[in-house]
């Protein structure tokens, strides 16, 4: 099932967090964790910056406002500085691979092939994206991975994975949180 990645705010602006669907997300799972939420104008900033920081990745967001009956917009904004870490503590009713944001990545990333596990590690060194050539300059499969498919058939079995997105014709990326892991 191929989830999206969510519409981010705007701007830094109660308006912007408002009307846009990572925000809305993080706002409505916020309330479920603390009824007794509520956003203000000062929060602003602190949610529109988790969401980007987070890529609008739905699961990361529910992940992190499930921790706002403890903390605070700007406090979890804070916490995302960890890194994965701050999104370790899912809900236990879950199955264990939708508890924690690096349990989903990691049981999709069991069932890659060799190959794929390996170029899916390489794209880590590319903030911001790559293209095809970008890849192939800094990856080489390991003598051990007997495959002989271009790298390119690999870059979109990668993406119909949803572990990497593609954002033009010929060029992707991967999630800010996917990148971490």
């Amino acid at each position: 099932l191929d989830v999206p990645v969510l519409e981010l705010p705007a701007g830094p602006t109660l308006r912007a967090i408002e009307i846009a669907p990572a925000s809305q997300l993080f706002m409505a799972r916020g309330r479920q964790a603390n009824p007794h939420l509520s956003i203000a104008a000062q929060d602003a900033p602190a949610i529109a910056g988790l969401c980007a920081q987070l890529d609008g990745l739905p699961l990361a967001l529910e992940l992190l406002a499930a921790r706002a009956d403890l903390f605070s917009p700007t406090q979890l904004h804070q916490d995302l500085q960890r890194g994965l870490n701050a999104l370790e503590d899912g809900p236990h009713d879950l199955p264990e691979r939708h508890r924690t944001l690096r349990n989903a990545i990691h049981w999709s990333v069991r069932l890659l092939g060799p190959a794929q596990r390996h170029i899916f590690a390489q794209m880590a060194v590319f903030a911001g994206g790559f293209d095809e050539a970008a890849l192939e300059s800094v990856c080489s499969l390991p003598s051990t991975v007997n495959d002989a498919e271009p790298i390119l058939t690999h870059i979109q079995k990668l993406a119909h994975t949803s572990l990497v997105q593609q954002v033009e014709a010929t060029r992707w990326r991967l999630l800010e949180p996917i990148r971490q892991f």
